[in-house]
């Protein structure tokens, strides 16, 4: 297994960064940030490319992807797909990290827990697997 955490950032701005850290089961946990609230976003990082970045450095520890979302589009792509009715499973297959995910090959989608309802959910917890 390679190292447990992995990151990388913008050298122009710190804030812009993607991190990486996986648990000793395989559990993989990315935050990706290449866009400020005030919609400025970095030159140097790009989220599909450091997502992949990650996983290439990781390569076959990765046994599962963990999204925890709170914030920011994961969160908001969701509330709107669950919001037009589409089941939890399908809205996070549909949100950024879950394209990435199962462009890697990580399609199944299991969430672990929800809190609000749908349309208006606060937190999400999700894992994408094999």
């Amino acid at each position: 297994m390679r190292d447990g955490f992995f990151a990388m950032s913008d050298s122009s701005n710190p804030r812009f960064q993607a991190t990486g850290s996986l648990s000793a089961d395989g559990t993989l946990t990315v935050t990706i940030r290449t866009v400020l609230e005030n919609g400025v976003r970095s030159t140097v990082l790009r989220g599909a490319e450091a997502f992949q970045g990650i996983l290439r450095h990781f390569g076959s520890a990765v046994r599962t992807i963990r999204g925890s979302w709170s914030y920011g589009n994961n969160l908001a792509r969701f509330n709107e797909l669950t919001a037009g009715g589409m089941s939890s499973e399908a809205a996070a297959a549909q949100t950024w990290t879950g394209q990435q995910a199962a462009a890697a090959g990580f399609t199944r989608v299991t969430i672990g827990s929800l809190e609000g309802t749908a349309g208006h959910y606060t937190n999400v917890q999700v894992t994408f697997s094999r």
